[in-house]
């Protein structure tokens, strides 16, 4: 599932770096914190139901250190709900966010949770 770009950000126009989102299963784009801010866009694909230590393994060859609070980013995702789930979570916490967002319908008023 994982997914490296072409180029860098600003080489290119943008996202057309990067090849189109995973489809067979729900993925969540995280990114390089630091990189992101400066305007580079450096992540991969990622399962969110992977087990923690998968996730982490993939997070520190992305990082190329071990994942901290604040050093990656989930900037986008596909085929976990109609919530974007938050940017900021820890691995251990990546399934269940994931799986709050696959379970709540949103209209214009409200948020419901839907069953299982």
């Amino acid at each position: 599932m994982e997914q490296t770009p072409r180029a860098l950000w600003h080489e290119t126009s943008g996202w057309e770096a990067w090849n189109a989102a995973p489809r067979d299963g729900p993925a969540v784009f995280v990114v390089d914190a630091a990189a992101f801010d400066r305007g580079d866009v450096v992540g991969i694909w990622i399962d969110p139901y992977e087990q923690p230590d998968v996730v982490c393994e993939q997070l520190t060859e992305l990082l190329g250190h071990e994942p901290e609070p604040g050093t990656w980013a989930i900037v986008d995702q596909t085929g976990v709900g109609p919530l974007m789930m938050s940017e900021e979570v820890g691995t251990d916490e990546l399934a269940s966010e994931a799986d709050n967002a696959a379970h709540h319908a949103v209209d214009s008023t409200t948020v419901e949770l839907l069953p299982k």
